[in-house]
């Protein structure tokens, strides 16, 4: 297990079980014991549209190195038949209160990495009436929303893009929020961002 602090956050991670285990904020736990995300996964569309979906449970092989100060790496291979290999990077930033990720794919197989997701992490809901837990959604101009099981229940829940597309995205092959997103509670929170022009995706806490 891999403990890396961040401000007064601490993060530990399951790199050989290809999972983020703990996100402490305040000393509180806020990652769900009730759903575990792989630390990331990533798609690969074939010429004839087919998807193969890879996740880091599926890796066989798994080394770490680094350290605390520099931040660490989980080089993976052994993905079945799809011949890639996959680093996985996390490390402190100068500023006190953030963590950096990076994910670097060699592909040598004949198809396409279409998307990448990293890092996941499932959150806990509510566990009082009272509490004010709240995520800042990407959507439009940005939505505030205290039901995270709101869309779901709606007309519009969540589907994922495919080939061929659904006639109903106004773009191909769906919409496009912003790599942004955040979650608040009473003892504090998180918010994600992706820096392009440093290829690092961003992890910061919010107190």
């Amino acid at each position: 297990m891999t403990e890396i602090a961040c401000g007064t956050a601490a993060v530990a991670i399951d790199f050989e079980g290809g999972h983020i285990a703990s996100f402490c904020v305040g000393g509180r736990e806020i990652l769900s014991k009730n759903t575990l995300l792989p630390l990331f996964t990533l798609c690969l569309r074939d010429r004839d549209g087919e998807s193969d979906i890879i996740s880091a449970f599926d890796a066989r092989e798994c080394v770490v190195t680094g350290s605390g100060g520099d931040g660490y790496t989980a080089s993976c291979g052994g993905f079945g038949k799809a011949d890639i290999s996959v680093e996985a990077t996390v490390s402190p930033c100068e500023a006190p209160y953030l963590l950096k990720w990076r994910l670097s794919v060699a592909n040598r197989t004949d198809a396409a990495i279409e998307c990448v997701d990293y890092p996941q992490m499932a959150f806990t809901h509510k566990t009082t009436s009272d509490e004010n837990v709240q995520i800042v959604w990407p959507y439009n101009e940005g939505v505030l929303v205290d039901d995270i099981y709101l869309r779901e229940k709606t007309w519009f829940a969540y589907m994922e893009p495919d080939y061929p597309g659904n006639a109903f995205f106004a773009i191909y092959p769906g919409m496009v929020g912003s790599q942004f997103i955040a979650y608040m509670g009473d003892v504090g929170g998180q918010q994600l961002l992706d820096q392009a022009t440093e290829q690092w995706k961003t992890l910061g806490l919010i107190n």
